[in-house]
């Protein structure tokens, strides 16, 4: 079979584009996890732009009962999260804000004005400052080395002079306490970090 000039150079192209296009699996996103040791979580409603992940990855039922992890595509600008839950019982529940996981490279986001409806959080802003670095209220994971930082640049905040810098597996955590059966919505602003 013979290629014509034409055919082979449309094949190279067609190529070339497939390989620079971007997997989907890589997509940019923030991501959101919630977990509780003792009381089962539930999704009462989330924004259209938030995704509920089926998480796969846990294999214990009970586990996967006591968590709740979502994600959301972002951008350079700074797009709103919106997520409202419940626990079956009055419970600590745990909030990891990162990047997106992927095997291949760090997701960088920022994160910034977050805001619990229902229960309270504590410096959701960034804007205190703990005497031991970071921001009051809020850990900040390290991970080989690495860390999320607490940026002060006012002119990119989405609220104050503050805002979080996190990738997976550096999250901003927090614990927060959350009555039972009552609905608690937890919202934020998020972007891509530059």
């Amino acid at each position: 079979m013979k290629i014509s000039p034409v055919g082979s150079t449309s094949l190279l192209l067609a190529a070339a584009l497939l390989v620079s296009a971007p997997s989907p699996l890589l997509a940019d996103a923030m991501r959101v996890n919630l977990s509780s040791k003792d009381a089962e979580l539930s999704v009462v409603k989330n924004s259209d732009n938030v995704k509920i992940l089926d998480q796969s990855w846990v294999t214990d039922p009970e586990k996967k009962a006591r968590s709740i992890a979502s994600e959301m595509q972002v951008n350079n600008e700074w797009s709103s999260y919106s997520l409202t839950f419940q626990a079956a019982q009055g419970t600590t529940v745990k909030l990891r804000i990162a990047g997106e996981f992927s095997k291949n490279s760090e997701v960088w986001v920022y994160i910034d004005d977050v805001k619990v409806d229902g229960a309270s959080i504590s410096n959701g802003d960034f804007e205190d400052s703990s005497p031991f670095g970071g921001a009051k209220g809020w850990f900040l994971q390290k991970y080989e080395g690495k860390q999320g930082e607490i940026l002060s640049q006012p002119d990119k905040a989405a609220s104050g002079s503050n805002f979080a810098k996190v990738a997976y597996p550096m999250p901003a955590v927090q614990s927060f306490d959350v009555p039972g059966d009552t609905p608690v919505t937890i919202t934020m602003k998020s972007r891509l970090a530059d």
